[in-house]
């Protein structure tokens, strides 16, 4: 079941739910059972209350909730609700069943009407800038004659004022209702209030987009872009050995090196090949046995590719010096993703990846 108290001016106690049954509350020798609304009043409030004992009604007349006293004996006394309808017995008397809503506030001690109001139709979740429409109703108990018995009757009810958050308002029509508009994403309280009126329990909300985090919604992954294969070999530059360079014998290379601009796939091997023209001899050399050996044919063609691993910094290291002739080297790549370097590019231009040097030994 739940309990709340309403003071003059603000809620006291917040509409709380509390165990049916529990220990019987004693003051001043007094005893009131474990399931009495005196006993869901003490579990509610954390024992801030007061009152004084009516031998002649056998039950208590509460005086004090959270602070805030009333009394017959002044303007308004502490009226008692259960389920809306105003109870007919005190509140030790009063016995409560599972999912009763139990209610404390102030009300006319002259006996003027007073009607319990109820903010329905408040969802649990609403989208930011999105209206919802919520109806005010009211609950009241008359003693119409002849034969005074008590008679409660709900009424939607006009001129209510809903309270937003931010200070914004709302106010309910003849038909009880009102159309809600929460501007600012994020949890929020409504409840609805007219003067001479017992104000409704706060009802939550949380405004979300449904994909904001909020109100225990989901942030989607962001989508992961689909990237473009990897179409482009990487890019292979000789170093040390210029294009057209003419060497003596003895200043002539043994260590042939160079660099690899690798890209994400990353770089899986290095390739050379190494072609000598000696008047009408065509050799190539073959690393498996480091010597050369006579071409298939003429040209660049007749070559045999050897790998020099896949290390970005590339070198090799000839077992000899390089006799006289016409010289092509050929520099290949294959990178991770299986894209292998073709052609022969013997450009100056830094920029340009230069895969072929030619140059003279005399």
């Amino acid at each position: 079941m739940t309990v709340r108290a309403e003071g003059t001016s603000d809620t006291l106690v917040p509409r709380a739910t509390v165990p049916l049954t529990g220990p019987a509350v004693v003051r001043d020798g007094h005893s009131c059972p474990g399931d009495s609304a005196a006993a869901a009043l003490d579990r509610a409030a954390a024992g801030a209350w007061g009152g004084t004992w009516n031998a002649g009604f056998g039950d208590w007349e509460l005086t004090e909730i959270a602070g805030e006293a009333h009394s017959f004996a002044t303007p308004s006394y502490w009226g008692f609700f259960v389920n809306e309808a105003a109870a007919s017995m005190g509140i030790c008397g009063q016995t409560l069943q599972a999912g009763d809503r139990v209610l404390f506030a102030p009300a006319p001690s002259n006996g003027d009407a007073i009607g319990v109001l109820a903010l329905q139709g408040v969802p649990a979740r609403a989208v930011p800038g999105v209206p919802f429409t919520v109806t005010v109703t009211r609950t009241a108990t008359s003693f119409p004659p002849p034969d005074y018995l008590p008679l409660t009757a709900t009424d939607p009810v006009a001129g209510a004022t809903i309270t937003l958050p931010g200070g914004a308002t709302a106010t309910s029509g003849a038909d009880g209702t009102a159309l809600v508009t929460l501007t600012a994403p994020g949890p929020a309280t409504l409840r609805a209030e007219k003067a001479g009126e017992v104000r409704s329990a706060g009802e939550p909300v949380c405004a979300t987009s449904g994909t904001d985090g909020l109100c225990g919604s989901a942030v989607p992954t962001p989508a992961v872009a689909a990237t473009a294969p990897d179409t482009s070999p990487a890019a292979a530059l000789v170093g040390g050995l210029r294009e057209g360079a003419r060497f003596t014998r003895r200043s002539a290379p043994r260590t042939l090196s160079g660099t690899v601009r690798t890209d994400a796939s990353g770089l899986k091997d290095v390739l050379l090949r190494l072609t000598r023209r000696a008047g009408a001899r065509c050799e190539t050399y073959d690393a498996a046995r480091e010597r050369w050996v006579r071409a298939r044919r003429c040209g660049t063609e007749g070559g045999r590719w050897f790998s020099v691993g896949s290390r970005a910094a590339w070198s090799y290291l000839l077992p000899g010096a390089l006799a006289a002739g016409r010289y092509v080297l050929d520099v290949r790549t294959i990178d991770g993703a299986g894209n292998v370097s073709r052609g022969a590019d013997r450009s100056a231009d830094p920029s340009r990846p230069r895969t072929r040097v030619v140059f003279t030994v005399r």
